[in-house]
């Protein structure tokens, strides 16, 4: 009887070894597949991490070149009757930058993208003054720059 004891015992015991060696295979490919898993995505976030420092390259590049040179705008002279050199008031109100002319009329609305641009070269240090640099009886020019506080 000792014997057929450990006999099924033995049996038992290497039954569950050969159990514990399939469960350490399957977690061994379940390991490769999550390895294989995080190197595509750290391949990914290297590509996305490089992408975002070469597009924030470009727009400090963009954001010298509006600080250095301005921007210019044509808007419609037919109401406000702008004439070259008239200075345009600047106010930022919420997520917009608004052009007023001397009578405290809007000339333009800068939105979204564009605020979010004067608001990064505000937060820079500089200022913001606008003028009309051509004045016709349709169109106006009014040129943006931006200045060192």
């Amino acid at each position: 009887m000792s014997d057929k004891f450990n006999l099924n015992y033995v049996t038992k015991i290497n039954n569950y070894i050969k159990k514990l060696e399939g469960n350490k295979a399957n977690l061994e490919k379940e390991i490769k597949n999550h390895t294989t898993y995080i190197n595509l995505k750290e391949e990914k976030l290297n590509k996305l991490s490089f992408e975002k420092r070469t597009l924030d390259e470009k727009y400090e590049q963009f954001l010298n070149f509006l600080i250095n040179r301005g921007i210019s705008f044509e808007v419609n002279n037919n109401t406000f009757k702008l004439r070259q050199w008239d200075s345009i008031n600047v106010v930022s109100v919420k997520n917009n930058i608004i052009l007023r002319d001397k009578n405290n009329q809007v000339v333009k609305v800068i939105e979204d993208m564009g605020w979010t641009i004067f608001k990064d070269i505000i937060n820079r240090g500089y200022s913001i003054k606008a003028i009309v640099i051509r004045a016709g009886d349709k169109i106006a020019v009014i040129q943006v720059r931006f200045n060192s506080v």
